[in-house]
C-alpha cells in the first residue's frame, strides 16, 4: 500500500513537472495548430461577395416595389435542373412559368441570374427559350450539387416579375 503522506523523491517531483509540463505545452500546441486550420480553411478561396451591393442597396425600394407589382400579378415561376450533364458541364434549367389560373405564359424573355452558395464567387447568367407554352428553357452550367440561389426576371410586354429562389440541385447522373 502507497503511504501518502510520504515526501516524494527529487525524481517522482521531476517526472510529475515532466508530465504536467508536457500536458500543457501539448494542449497549447493543439490550440494553435487548430487556429491555424481555422484560418487556412477559411481563407482558401476567394470571398463571395454581392456584384454592385452598394448599387444594390441604394435602389432597396425601387427592388421591393417590384417585388410587390410580381406578387400582384400572382405569377408563378418553377424551376427545374435536368438530370443528364453534357460534356461541357451543361444542364437543362427549365422554368415553368404560370398565371395566377395556373395557365402557362407564353412569350415573355426569361433571364435567369444564379450561383451556388458554396461557389459565391461564381456566378452564371443565362436567357431562356420557350420550349412549349409556358416552359422556358437553355443548357447551363450547372457543375455542383447543393444549394443554389435562382434570381429569376421575366417581362411580357409591360408586365415584369422578378423571382428569387433558393433550392437544392441534385448530382446530375453521370457526375
Amino acid at each position: 500500500m502507497t503511504n501518502l503522506n510520504a515526501i516524494p523523491t527529487k525524481a517522482e517531483t521531476r517526472r510529475a513537472v515532466w508530465i504536467w509540463t508536457s500536458v500543457i505545452v501539448g494542449l497549447l500546441c493543439l490550440q494553435l495548430g487548430m487556429c491555424i486550420a481555422g484560418v487556412i480553411l477559411a481563407t482558401r478561396s476567394a470571398p463571395a461577395v454581392e456584384a454592385n451591393y452598394y448599387d444594390k442597396s441604394g435602389h432597396w425600394d425601387e427592388q421591393q416595389a417590384a417585388e410587390r407589382a410580381s406578387k400582384a400579378l400572382g405569377w408563378t415561376a418553377a424551376i427545374t435542373c435536368g438530370d443528364a450533364m453534357t460534356t461541357d458541364g451543361s444542364r437543362a434549367l427549365i422554368v415553368t412559368l404560370t398565371d395566377a389560373g395556373q395557365a402557362p405564359i407564353a412569350g415573355a424573355t426569361v433571364q435567369v441570374d444564379y450561383f451556388f452558395h458554396a461557389h459565391g464567387q461564381q456566378h452564371y447568367s443565362v436567357k431562356l427559350m420557350m420550349g412549349e407554352p409556358g416552359k422556358y428553357v437553355a443548357s447551363t452550367p450547372l457543375p455542383y450539387a447543393g444549394l443554389c440561389e435562382f434570381r429569376i426576371t421575366i417581362q411580357r410586354g409591360k408586365q415584369a416579375f422578378v423571382h428569387t429562389s433558393r433550392q437544392e440541385v441534385a448530382k446530375a447522373s453521370g457526375q
